[in-house]
């Protein structure tokens, strides 16, 4: 079967962001060179991947199957890849500049305290860190490694998934005493929910169980383009919320927030470390690199109890929250 890694590579890229101008965006490519791509696969696989409805771009059954099965395929292959490129840096004399760029939310709850350590570790280092909830073009912007939540493929740069996050359903126990608890994913068309500026609505609120994938219609009161102020309305009561764990995880622990519908599977949410290709490779990126992933490690706690349930009274209103 005559296929190619960026066909497929470019094939999850859509998956993920639900059309073909997003994933153009994204690769930092024409939109005809995606819809070639995509073209080529369907030729080589002999089906339609997608159905093509006014700009809309809704997978086929086809190609729910198909991403299920080629994903941890595609990050056995990247991790092979960086596996055999890594090398182990020299924690002692790291010096030259080192420029970061991240989503601020992941920098505001965790990364920041991340590189205070990293640069106390190596002192000569000139580190700066820029923050961003887009995905900043590393070989335009000057960038020597991005950290973002999601894949991206860009073949001209080396990447590693240094954590697979998980996005949790939420929202507060006020709001959910006025609203009701949703007990299954199409309940939710009933709630107000909260959008997130960078995602379609149909890739964001996917729920999978027992080999049933549900894309609710969910009707947005909200949007905002990063996950901390989503956190923030959830918590003042205004809706549910779809959330990375990471963000997720200490609202919950701090009963600000409760999950929902933790017996279906939601979407994955990566967190992947991106540089440019030089040869040497660059001591201080990966370094910086190993540190991140080390202490996601050790301290990615977050999902763990995210799984907790709902207790409900009779007329389903949340009383508690089970740890």
């Amino acid at each position: 079967m005559n296929y190619k890694v960026s066909e497929i590579e470019t094939f999850l890229i859509v998956m993920e962001l639900g059309t073909l101008t997003a994933a153009a965006k994204r690769l930092n490519l024409s939109k005809s060179v995606i819809s070639k791509r995509i073209s080529d696969l369907e030729n080589t696989l002999g089906a339609n991947l997608f159905e093509r409805h006014s700009g809309r771009t809704i997978p086929t059954s086809e190609a729910e199957h198909l991403a299920e099965s080629v994903r941890p395929a595609m990050a056995s292959l990247n991790a092979a890849f960086q596996s055999a490129t890594r090398k182990k840096a020299s924690p002692l004399n790291l010096d030259g500049a080192l420029r970061v760029s991240a989503p601020i939310s992941l920098t505001s709850i965790h990364l920041d305290t991340w590189s205070a350590a990293f640069t106390e570790l190596h002192p000569n280092l000139q580190f700066a860190i820029c923050y961003d909830e887009r995905y900043r073009n590393i070989l335009q912007d000057d960038i020597d490694v991005g950290i973002l939540l999601g894949e991206v493929s860009d073949t001209t740069l080396l990447r590693r998934t240094i954590w697979e996050d998980r996005m949790v359903a939420c929202a507060s126990a006020s709001y959910l005493e006025k609203r009701n608890v949703p007990l299954h994913p199409l309940e939710l068309s009933e709630h107000e929910c909260i959008g997130y500026s960078h995602m379609a609505n149909e890739q964001l609120w996917r729920f999978k169980e027992a080999g049933r994938t549900l894309t609710p219609v969910a009707r947005t009161c909200l949007n905002a383009n990063n996950a901390v102020t989503i956190r923030n309305f959830a918590q003042a009561d205004r809706g549910v919320a779809m959330l990375p764990g990471f963000i997720a995880k200490p609202a919950i622990d701090a009963k600000r927030l409760v999950p929902l519908l933790t017996s279906w599977k939601t979407r994955s949410a990566p967190i992947v470390a991106l540089w440019r290709r030089t040869q040497p490779e660059r001591a201080e990126i990966l370094a910086f690199v190993n540190f991140l992933e080390e202490m996601l490690a050790s301290e990615a706690f977050w999902l763990r109890g995210c799984e907790s349930a709902c207790e409900i009274d009779p007329l389903g209103w949340v009383m508690s929250v089970q740890n």
